[in-house]
């Protein structure tokens, strides 16, 4: 049932009061009309009972149609408010207009009047119920802590908030005025629906929820699912949607460039007594000669971080080859490689996707390790760790120096332990990558996996 719509009709003709009255609603059962015959009257009620429309004459004792509009508007700025005289002049429908009149409309004989004033206060009554409606949904877009955005009925985002511009890296003026189509994945929304009619939501519904990818300002795809609801004007039309995106498990996402590499391990060439194994497996972990844990031997993942190569159509990566030369060399194997391009986003995809795998034993990220703004490789490894591992960037600076000296102090080398799952981030040099592979990982890695999975082990034998 469409909601009532209550007027309240000022004029200081008693009888042009009651035909007013009796026509409106006539002429559509949603009018109720309350009548006053002075300004004051009129603006008594407004002090005690709640309208959704003004209809007032001009010439009126003691305060013209104007004065009225003006205190109304003092009161209520944007209740619609229609200028209904027998007054014509030019001059008058400009200063209604001016002090804030919804509409004007001059008296005429006979019912059509009354059937076209119904019709204007109809349509001022839906524009206004619209825009505050847009009015609460935007409050509550820049109010709720969770990315959020509205769109209007041909799908283009009319407003974004702080969360919705973090999760996709823009400047929330760089959203507003994106078609629903650019901020979605094409093909990965809702199976069976178009883009629009995904993001509009399901008319029927208060709220619908559907799965997508949107995509960063750096390339990255964010797996999602968004909440939306429709936003309906008075007649039941669309006036556009509001949505609230919410980021789906880390190792759903797809990283721009990202790749395995055609190792053996990773297409399945190696033979079937090779087929990595998790590291609680019991036929790896084992003891040193001084009964410390160790596993062997080790499977590990290498991270690549590298835009221009990420984006290249036939990437090489020298450094990632070194490690998985070097570890192979020593009896170990490397079960997954990642290319990827710089910045927080792809790089933490990557490794969120390699720890959680229970057959990787340890990660060596290489690259984006430099001082410059790009260089964001250990910021956005460290954000990971559950527990750092300090000594390995300070002995790797330390091997470092004998080699290229003060130039050190410009390599950001670090260790720590992710999701039990020790990870290294190394320089991208071919120099650099076999230093730490050789001098250090190959070393202590046994160690460092036997150590940060033994509680894993102890719950699989229990």
């Amino acid at each position: 049932m469409e909601a009532p719509i209550r007027v309240l009709h000022v004029d200081d003709e008693t009888r042009f009061l009651e035909l007013s009255a009796e026509f409106l609603a006539a002429a559509d059962d949603r009018l109720s009309v309350v009548t006053e015959p002075t300004a004051a009257d009129g603006l008594d009620r407004l002090d005690t009972e709640a309208f959704d429309c003004v209809v007032s004459d001009y010439r009126m004792p003691s305060m013209t149609g104007i004065e009225f509009l003006e205190a109304v508007r003092e009161r209520f700025p944007s209740l619609p408010f229609v200028l209904f005289t027998g007054e014509g002049s030019e001059p008058i429908a400009s200063d209604a207009i001016s002090a804030g009149a919804t509409d004007y409309l001059r008296k005429r004989t006979g019912t059509e009047q009354y059937e076209l004033l119904a019709n204007r206060v109809l349509n001022a009554v839906e524009s206004y119920r619209t825009r505050r409606e847009l009015e609460r949904y935007e409050l509550l877009v820049e109010t709720v802590g969770d990315p959020m955005y509205m769109l209007d009925g041909k799908g283009t985002v009319t407003l974004a908030n702080e969360a919705l511009a973090d999760m996709l890296g823009h400047d929330r003026r760089d959203i507003v005025g994106m078609d629903a189509e650019d901020l979605l994945v094409a093909g990965d929304y809702r199976a069976g629906s178009d883009c629009l009619t995904a993001v509009r939501g399901d008319p029927d519904a208060d709220w619908s929820a559907f799965e997508a990818g949107v995509r960063t300002a750096d390339g990255e795809v964010v797996p999602t699912e968004i909440s939306t609801a429709p936003i309906a004007d008075d007649a039941g039309d669309s006036a556009g949607s509001v949505g609230v995106v919410r980021e789906r498990p880390a190792a759903d996402r797809v990283a721009p460039g990202s790749f395995i590499s055609p190792s053996r391990a990773a297409t399945g060439e190696m033979p079937e007594s090779s087929t990595p194994t998790p590291t609680t497996d019991p036929d790896r972990r084992t003891t040193d000669d001084h009964g410390h844990d160790i596993v062997t031997p080790l499977q590990a993942a290498i991270i690549t971080v590298s835009t221009s190569r990420a984006e290249a159509a036939d990437p090489d990566d020298p450094g990632g080859d070194r490690i998985e030369s070097l570890l192979e060399a020593a009896g170990h194997r490397v079960v997954d490689r990642r290319l990827v391009a710089d910045g927080r986003g792809p790089i933490q995809a990557a490794l969120d996707d390699l720890v959680a795998e229970p057959t990787v034993d340890l990660v060596v990220a290489t690259g984006g390790t430099g001082p410059t703004a790009d260089d964001v490789t250990p910021e956005a490894v460290s954000e990971r760790f559950d527990r750092e591992l300090p000594g390995f960037g300070e002995l790797f600076r330390r091997l470092s120096f004998e080699e290229i000296g003060t130039r050190v102090v410009a390599t950001r080398a670090t260790a720590g332990i992710a999701s039990a799952t020790p990870v290294f981030v190394v320089p991208g040099s071919t120099n650099a990558v076999e230093l730490a592979t050789e001098a250090i990982i190959i070393e202590e890695a046994p160690h460092l996996v036997g150590l940060s999975t033994r509680h894993l082990a102890a719950d699989s034998d229990s």
